[in-house]
């Protein structure tokens, strides 16, 4: 791809806490043989009902719901047929959510460290 996607804007992101999703034992692995190559809108949209059993009773405060409530990139072959301006896009959601979710997950961090 050989558009000017700003790379600093997409991988500086990459080790922020708001990249990292707890999941379930297994799970990993359940995601490398689910075909999803690593998407969580692919893989948490595919696993609905579990997903909604974890992160709605065992794991709270995982802000994946901006991933659970896009539909606009939740099948492999909806990313597959993305356009390179589009692809780009994707790519752009998917520092937005990581950076909100930073943020969410900082404040909790901060809160639970007595800085308010």
């Amino acid at each position: 791809m050989n558009y000017s996607f700003n790379d600093k804007l997409y991988i500086l992101p990459y080790y922020d806490i708001g990249n990292i999703i707890p999941t379930s034992p297994g799970a990993n692995v359940n995601r490398g043989m689910a075909h999803c190559y690593d998407i969580p809108n692919v893989y948490y949209k595919r696993h609905a009902k579990f997903t909604k059993l974890v992160y709605g009773s065992i794991y709270r405060s995982v802000f994946i719901e901006e991933i659970l409530e896009n539909d606009k990139y939740d099948t492999v072959e909806k990313l597959l047929k993305l356009q390179p301006e589009q692809y780009v896009k994707f790519l752009e959601y998917i520092v937005d959510v990581i950076i909100n979710r930073n943020k969410q997950l900082q404040d909790i961090l901060q809160e639970g460290n007595g800085h308010e």
